[in-house]
């Protein structure tokens, strides 16, 4: 896995069948931003732990150009998108998600 520095932007054609634009929220809004929104105040009003802190702070930024990414461009309809790198944090819904319920999946079985 390689890591890339903030803004930088892989090109890539998708072999994707259609254009897809990720998932949100019906009101448009994330947990990642409201972590932008009001994290940092959060951490000064109430404190947090060290741990806390970090996790915030990955979310904020989680599937942002602060990460870095790619753009993709689909082959069927020229549509371009660009798809941002996630934190990698175990406990990030965005990014984590599908893992954490695939891992209590083989720990419940």
């Amino acid at each position: 896995s390689q890591v890339h520095s903030p803004m930088q932007v892989l090109s890539e054609t998708s072999t994707a069948s259609h254009c897809g634009h990720g998932n949100h929220l019906p009101d448009g809004h994330t947990i990642g931003q409201l972590f932008r929104d009001y994290g940092e105040e959060y951490i000064r009003v109430y404190g947090a732990s060290r741990q806390t802190i970090k996790l915030i702070r990955s979310i904020r930024v989680c599937r942002t150009p602060a990460l870095g990414g790619r753009r993709i461009t689909c082959k069927q309809c020229g549509d371009v998108r660009y798809q941002y790198f996630s934190c990698g944090n175990s406990q990030c819904p965005q990014c984590q998600g599908i893992k954490r319920l695939q891992w209590q999946d083989r720990t419940s079985a």
